[in-house]
């Protein structure tokens, strides 16, 4: 089906610039095609488990370029940038419409973290008195969902070249389980969210959203690099993540590890299995927090580009070695 460029770009400028939560009816139109379509993905792309559902791996091209994202956190403003940077053979969105640049979220959606932390502390007190009053929090919700919906509308528009994973913060339930714990850092965000969402938005909306996070897969193989959204930690292979619907404790394992948690050896030996004989192959991961471009663990092959203070990406092109300090660049210093 072909993308409408122009009708696609005006709906996400909209979405970028929304002071309210997007739309009711965009909300039920998006869950209702995407959390499908990520069901039933292209099998060579997204292998099939057993019981004939896209698996929890992605499997990317290696003849195009490869765009990697870290944490969203609500930055609409960082999605609209990254689209229209030029990633030098025109900008990112034309890239996908011509087939010729794949993207990689890392995960992370929801919650403006530390640049919402005063709005989080306003939005509690609302959050005390049930929601009587919700204009803070309604602005939280605007950011997260707004971004989602960005992301839902990539994803339905250009499915094979566009993917989002699922990271901690996909837990709009606010779950204590195996793939899940809940969250608050600066509030009680994940009791917040949820609450909200009941309130204003139903349980059906609530368990819709849900089964969408349930259906992003958590783990990507490329040419010379592996993605998840956290530093692995411990060892899976290749079947048990595609099988990830049946043990949740991988999503745990590739969404929640936190720095030095990771058992030794355990990014070296998935490249090892991933990507055997591969020379200079990393694996890609956000989660927690750097101070400057990217920061390596696990002898210098895991590679995390989460700055929440600046506009991080990495490009990976399949022609060029993997250079850290070449392909790691801040959009938004460059211009």
């Amino acid at each position: 089906m072909a993308v409408d460029f122009a009708g696609l770009m005006k709906t996400l400028e909209r979405m970028a610039n929304l002071k309210t939560i997007p739309p009711r009816e965009i909300l039920d139109d998006l869950l209702d095609t995407v959390t499908p379509l990520l069901n039933s993905e292209n099998p060579l792309v997204r292998p099939l488990d057993r019981e004939g559902l896209s698996g929890g791996m992605l499997i990317l091209r290696q003849d195009i370029p490869t765009l990697i994202i870290p944490d969203l956190h609500g930055r609409r403003d960082f999605m609209m940038d990254f689209l229209n940077w030029n990633y030098g053979s025109g900008p990112v969105l034309e890239g996908l419409l011509k087939d010729e640049l794949q993207i990689v979220c890392v995960g992370d959606g929801f919650h403006t973290e530390k640049r919402g932390a005063q709005r989080w502390q306003e939005a509690f007190q609302e959050y005390a008195l049930a929601f009587k009053r919700h204009r803070h929090m309604d602005r939280e919700m605007a950011d997260s969902m707004g971004v989602m919906v960005m992301v839902m509308l990539l994803k339905r528009s250009f499915p094979d070249n566009f993917h989002f994973l699922k990271g901690n913060h996909e837990n709009i339930k606010n779950e204590n389980n195996l793939s899940d714990r809940s969250f608050g850092k600066y509030a009680y965000e994940g009791a917040m969210v949820r609450e909200w969402v009941e309130i204003f938005l139903g349980q059906d909306f609530l368990n819709d959203w849900s089964d969408f996070e349930n259906a992003l897969p958590i783990f990507v193989q490329g040419d010379r690099f592996l993605i998840s959204h956290a530093e692995p930690l411990r060892f899976h292979s290749r079947e048990e993540i595609i099988e990830y619907r049946s043990d949740r404790t991988i999503t745990f394992d590739l969404s929640w590890t936190g720095n030095d948690q990771s058992e030794p050896g355990t990014v070296e030996a998935m490249l090892n299995a991933f990507l055997p004989g591969v020379v200079n192959s990393y694996y890609f991961g956000g989660h927690r927090p750097v101070q400057n471009l990217y920061l390596t663990r696990a002898g210098g092959r895991y590679v995390q580009i989460h700055n929440p203070e600046r506009e991080i990406v990495a490009l990976v092109k399949p022609d060029e070695e993997i250079d850290l300090d070449m392909i790691i660049k801040d959009i938004k210093q460059e211009g």
